[in-house]
């Protein structure tokens, strides 16, 4: 018997139909492991990937918590602001109102020179009538 030789021409030709099978075979194992090992080195990159957008992720929501608390306290110093500038405003409407034109609403009007005079009491009101 002779030994085998896949280059032979002379061997049987079913034996040569069989050999070029498993050359076309081995051929598509060749291409499948390699396009396996392709997806493998593309899965890597993608996890890669995946861990710096996590890690990127992370960075991001820490810095707009912390602008969020930034723009918060910012809002509440431009409040008070406006608060203390409307309170200041009120003063002042009070005091030109109050002092224009020779007044003084801090005096207490009433004649006998200021002395320990007694408050009078409100008198009191009449009660409703019914109606008919």
């Amino acid at each position: 018997m002779a030994g085998y030789n896949p280059t032979s021409t002379t061997a049987d030709p079913h034996l040569a139909r069989v050999q070029r099978q498993v050359d076309d075979v081995r051929g598509v194992m060749v291409d499948n492991i390699q396009l396996a090992v392709k997806r493998g080195e593309q899965m890597d990159k993608l996890v890669d990937k995946t861990d710096e957008l996590s890690s990127s992720a992370g960075e991001f929501r820490g810095r707009a918590r912390d602008l969020r608390r930034t723009m918060w306290w910012n809002s509440f110093k431009f409040k008070m602001l406006m608060v203390g500038l409307v309170i200041v405003l009120a003063i002042v409407i009070f005091l030109i109102a109050c002092y224009s034109g020779g007044r003084n609403c801090t005096k207490k009007s009433g004649g006998g020179g200021g002395g320990d005079s007694p408050v009078p009491s409100p008198s009191p009101s009449p009660s409703p009538s019914p109606l008919p």
